[in-house]
């Protein structure tokens, strides 16, 4: 009444500012006065808040005041907005029912979202406070900046104005912050209201132009307060106002400020992105000039926890899942169409790169660094980005001459190493989010350049800065201070090194369902909120420091392996670029030095017991292995230097032994294999490098027998343990270490002085019935029904190469008698008989499918060919096993619709080559092929399968069939560079030989000599079979072997080459071995064909040719020459000889028309 009648009609209201001063502090003191009892009960606080929000805060535009008393209106809004803000800080939407407190909607915060979002009158006053608000204190500080000075009547208003525009900021953002709860507890069946979100009012009130809300709270950030908590309400509004629709905020920023105004109007339409950028710019403009931020009345920077939301409002717009990152673009002006003004982004640099930055605001350093990141990683924003440092590096340094943006990152990487003090979670990721900046710059510029003789500026400089190369490359006046300015990838490595010890965690072990997620954080206020009730004061205090300590230790520890694997990205995306072929030879040296340091210093690390530092650095180690061994097959310069180290494998050892976990284990695998698989080159000779010595090579050879022979055992049945137990990765890595151990056991130690019992990581694994569990895990009934699936589909891949790598074991394992009597005995040739994923043979697809993904029918050759190594390695090992021959046959028959289908995609193929159908995979199917023949004549050599009399396979009888058709397609493309085309009606060049890789061949030659053998047997054990066909017929004739003679003629000769080395003699020796067999079949197969009947005819119209003549007339003066080197009595030499005799004389007498004449001959 007093208010209505007394005061509103003198005009003067210290009545109601008093009354709502006193309630606010009664709320103050006694904060539980606000749930304690319901809003609409008539006793309590609802009637004093009813009166205070509904008759005074919603009405106080609409009172009139006496001149020079404006005051009093800002001062009766202040009291119930500040009372406004405590209720809305202490409404918990998500917290239920306690003891203390009823259900949230009976909360009166929970009927003030109600209004706020109902877009009432509350609402509506809350707008027309900030625009008028905003408009008084704009006119004054111009009034100000024009007469310099004001009336004190004036600048008492401003404060009473400011406190207002503060505290109407503040209700939206703890209601902003507040809705996602709030509209989950009202939008429920059970609750009987619905309700919209604040935010979208607040954008719906700005698209219709009510008082330009949104726009006006965005130029809150730049005002020149005193109270700087106002800029940061405001931009933590305008932060949860882009996080709900970024669109429309950027639809507002680029209309023009006057609705008046015609956006079409390129001059009128740019003005309110304008002044937001220089708002905001204005905002870091500020702290530039001060010395530092002045604390407010409760001891909080606002200056720069505004300055962290607007950072961090630019990074929730780059983080959108499915956004363009429109609104970043316009304010930092980056990826526009047209160039936008980057005042916003400029002002930003500079205060970063102000000293001390980092240490006097790390929370705003980490947030500018990780905002960098982002922009790197955005592809809206990269490019630009990345040009937008190298502009403002217009002249390179150290004599590079051309812009680079390296010399920013690496001045701010360079200012963090200067800090001496011990690392917290922010400062591990200041210096994550910059190393991962400097390693996208080097990959975003690299991909611009696709020529490899030319670098861009900023990978030039990086890889100068890391010391990958030297720095003696341009001279320049500043190139002496450049080793001083150089960071090495170590000395980044060692700048990481953190103590992290876990705290107590007895006093919250029971309280694990309040964390966030498992293994996660505390949500403090909850927990909180159940100890007050549960505990005394003394305990519920003991468990929230322990969750608070909990906290800050997770928080520290998702920060380090944040570093590491900013310093990880680095060195790989460094070792990649480093290692290209466009580096000068003193580059080339520095390499080789930076890739054995970091070697070293990398598998130092993983010795020490740091559970944070494994995981990634065994990649880093893994990529450096292989760039090792990529250099050593390359012949590149300065790759002895792990030769002449002997201490690497020892370190690699020391790492797998002490690691605990198995991803590391599995890239230490890997590491090993790599380094056994250096190691063995570089003894054999394969390097062609004169910097590797004899004693440096005798040096590594010793000290790896010696290490193996030490660790060897334990590292085994680490292994297998880890085969057998590890996830997927784990268990294949594992199985490919076991293979390498039984190489190095087969090769290395039978050639050395340093020879330990033979078989001993063989009679480990039998000892311990591994091999049983080998084998039992690669057949195993879960694995096998996924791969029948894998094969149709990029699910359980997985389940592919494990299989594959465990085949492969198997196979190694088998290559040894007593390994191959073992699996001989658990029958694993007979459970891939009955493995049904074998008969999944894919249908050769027809249309084109993404290169990057391999197909159907590459995934089921890659179950496939391991499948049959592992039983053709197996035979070869075990020729007159009586169980094994029996189940490899029966392998046969059981997939002999698979052995069909691949025989007749071979066909298809080889007639053809790849013309017909190029997406069949040709190379896995001649593989497959191979191994089939192969196999299938080691079945065949077996008498009991063909004697005299005994009825024939007709399944075997059909595959002959089959595999002369191979061979016949096989003879036409050896013997000629070019074939015939049915779909150009033209001869095209030969694809499926490449004249420049003549060894790759090798397996051509393999399937005629395995066709050929098995025909040999078929003429043994059936004399009286036809073998030799007339031309036109399918099958081979007799041209067809005396090419396949004349073929095999050329490959039995010498080396005519310079590059002698010990791989080529083993391959010129297999060349020459399969050539003396396939010799030795075509003579047998023509000497026996000859004597039938049937085929004298057939031959004689072939020879009678011209080149059937030329073939015969100087078959045995070919055969002459190329056996002129050989022992006069060797067994082969004197039947090669006495063969050719006897076919030649048959194959005149064939020629003969009389029959008595033949009879004669």
């Amino acid at each position: 009444a007093d208010l209505e009648e007394v005061e509103h009609r003198e005009e003067k209201y210290d009545t109601t500012i008093a009354f709502g001063r006193l309630v606010h502090a009664v709320i103050e003191v006694c904060p539980q006065l606000i749930y304690s009892v319901p809003l609409f009960d008539n006793f309590g606080l609802g009637p004093y808040l009813q009166f205070l929000v509904c008759n005074v805060l919603v009405r106080v535009l609409g009172r009139r005041t006496k001149p020079g008393s404006e005051h009093h209106r800002w001062q009766m809004a202040e009291a119930p907005l500040a009372i406004c803000c405590k209720i809305l800080h202490d409404y918990k939407p998500q917290q239920g029912r306690t003891r203390y407190r009823p259900d949230a909607t009976s909360h009166p915060g929970h009927y003030m979202m109600l209004s706020l979002g109902g877009g009432g009158a509350l609402f509506d006053t809350l707008v027309k406070l900030i625009s008028r608000a905003y408009t008084d204190i704009e006119k004054e500080i111009q009034e100000i900046s024009e007469l310099g000075d004001v009336a004190e009547s004036t600048s008492e208003n401003r404060k009473h104005i400011e406190r207002v525009l503060m505290l109407a900021l503040k209700v939206f953002d703890i209601a902003l912050e507040k809705e996602e709860g709030f509209l989950k507890l009202v939008n429920t069946p059970s609750s009987g209201m619905k309700a919209e979100y604040v935010s979208l009012r607040l954008l719906q009130s700005e698209t219709a132009r009510n008082h330009n809300i949104v726009v006006r709270i965005s130029k809150c950030v730049g005002l020149n307060l005193d109270d700087e908590e106002i800029c940061y309400h405001a931009a933590k509004i305008i932060r949860l106002l882009g996080l709900r629709d970024e669109r429309v905020v950027a639809n507002i920023a680029v209309r023009p400020v006057d609705a008046k105004m015609d956006v079409e109007d390129e001059d009128s339409a740019q003005p309110a992105l304008v002044e937001l950028c220089a708002a905001f710019a204005k905002r870091f403009e500020a702290a530039t000039q001060a010395q530092g931020d002045v604390p407010g009345q409760n001891g909080k920077q606002w200056g720069t926890m505004c300055k962290i939301v607007l950072v961090q409002a630019l990074l929730d717009n780059l983080k959108l899942l499915r956004g363009d990152a429109q609104l970043s673009c316009m304010l930092l002006g980056l990826g526009m169409p047209d160039e936008a003004s980057t005042q916003f982004l400029d002002e930003i640099m500079t205060l970063v790169e102000k000293p001390k930055f980092a240490s006097g605001t790390p929370t705003l350093a980490e947030g500018c660094f990780e905002l960098f990141y982002h922009l790197y990683s955005h592809p809206r924003t990269s490019q630009a980005f990345s040009k937008y440092l190298q502009r403002k590096n217009t002249t390179g340094e150290f004599g590079i001459g051309d812009a680079s943006g390296a010399p920013t990152l690496f001045k701010l990487l360079k200012s963090l190493q200067e800090i001496p003090e011990q690392h917290t979670a922010t400062t591990l990721l200041q210096r994550a989010w910059l190393l991962k900046c400097i390693a996208l710059d080097v990959y975003i510029n690299s991909t611009r350049e696709r020529d490899d003789s030319i670098w861009s500026d900023n990978v030039r400089d990086t890889l100068y800065r890391l010391g990958f190369w030297h720095s003696d490359r341009k001279a320049g006046p500043s190139s002496s201070n450049f080793e001083q300015k150089q960071i090495q990838m170590l000395e980044l490595l060692h700048g990481l090194d953190v103590t992290i010890e876990q705290p107590r965690t007895d006093a919250i072990a029971r309280y694990q369902s309040k964390r966030l997620r498992p293994g996660g954080v505390y949500d403090l206020a909850s927990l909180a909120a159940v100890v007050a009730e549960t505990q005394n004061q003394s305990s519920a205090r003991e468990i929230v420091t322990q969750a608070k300590k909990w906290n800050e230790y997770v928080f520290k520890v998702k920060a380090c392996e944040q570093a590491v694997d900013g310093w990880r990205q680095l060195a790989e995306v460094a070792l990649h670029e480093g290692s290209k072929s466009k580096q000068s030879q003193a580059d080339a040296s520095k390499y080789d030095s930076v890739l054995h340091n970091l070697l070293s210093g990398v598998l130092q690390k993983l010795c020490s017991h740091d559970f944070i530092w494994q995981t990634l650095l065994s990649e880093v180690a893994l990529t450096i292995m292989a760039k090792i061994r990529l250099r050593q097959k390359q012949n590149k310069s300065g790759i002895s230097l792990l030769a002449s180290s002997p201490n690497v494998l020892h370190e690699i050892v020391q790492a797998l032994c002490q690691s605990r976990n198995y991803r590391t284990r599995a890239n230490l695998y890997a590491v090993f294999s790599n380094y056994m698989q250096y190691a063995k080159q570089l003894n054999n000779g394969q390097n062609e490098s004169k910097n590797v010595s004899y004693n440096e090579t005798s040096l590594m050879v010793s000290s790896n027998a010696h290490l193996l022979r030490r660790y060897g055992i334990k590292l085994l049945d680490r292994a297998c343990h880890d085969a057998k137990n590890g996830d997927n990765c784990t268990m294949a890595m594992a199985t490919v270490f076991i293979s390498t151990l039984l190489d190095y056991e087969l090769s290395e130690y039978s050639k050395t002085r340093f020879r330990v019992m033979p078989n001993t990581i063989l009679r480990r694994l039998c000892d311990k019935e591994n091999i049983h569990q080998f084998a039992s895990e690669m057949l195993n009934p879960r694995r096998t029904a996924l791969l029948k699936t894998a094969i149709f589909s990029e699910e359980h891949t997985q389940q592919i190469y494990i299989y594959e790598m465990l085949a492969s074991l198997l196979t190694k394992i088998a290559l040894q008698p007593e390994g191959a009597e073992h699996l001989t005995r658990y029958k694993v040739v007979g459970l891939l008989a009955e493995c049904s994923f074998l008969d999944s043979y894919p249908e050769p697809r027809t249309s084109f499918e993404p290169q990057y993904l391999p197909t159907k029918s590459q995934r089921y050759y890659q179950i496939l060919i391991p499948s049959l190594q592992l039983i053709s390695c197996m035979l070869t090992t075990h020729p007159k096993n009586v169980q094994l021959k029996p189940q490899a046959m029966d392998f046969f028959i059981q997939h002999r619709d698979v052995v069909h289908k691949i025989f007749d995609d071979c066909v298809r193929r080889i007639r053809h080559d790849v013309a017909e159908n190029p997406y069949v995979p040709l190379t896995s199917a001649l593989h497959a092929a191979k191994l089939m023949t192969g196999i299938l004549a080691i079945l065949y050599s077996e008498s009991s399968y063909h004697t005299a009399g005994k009825t024939r396979n007709p399944f075997l009888d059909m595959l002959l069939q089959k595999m002369k058709r191979i061979l016949a397609g096989l003879q036409k493309i050896v013997t000629s560079n070019r074939y015939y085309d049915p779909a150009t009606d033209g001869l095209v060049p030969n694809q499926l030989l490449d004249p420049n890789e003549p060894d790759d061949n090798t397996m051509i030659f393999e399937i005629i000599r395995n066709v050929l053998s098995i025909c040999s047997f078929n003429c043994l054990y059936f004399g009286d079979k036809k073998i030799l066909q007339r031309e036109e017929e399918e099958g081979f004739s007799f041209m067809t072997l005396m090419n396949i003679f004349r073929q095999a003629l050329d490959m039995y000769g010498s080396p005519q080459t310079a590059n002698y080395n010990e791989r080529y003699v083993f391959r010129r020796k297999h060349r020459v071995h399969i050539a003396t067999q396939i010799i030795e079949n075509v003579l047998h197969i023509l000497h026996f064909d000859l004597k039938s009947k049937d085929a004298r005819e057939d031959i004689r119209l072939s020879v009678r040719s011209g080149e059937g003549k030329q073939l015969l007339g100087q078959l045995e003066v070919q055969l002459e020459q190329k056996l002129r080197n050989e022992v006069a009595a060797s067994h082969t030499t004197q039947f090669m000889r006495t063969m050719i005799r006897k076919i030649k004389a048959l194959a005149l007498g064939a020629m003969m028309n009389n029959e008595n004449s033949r009879a004669n001959w």
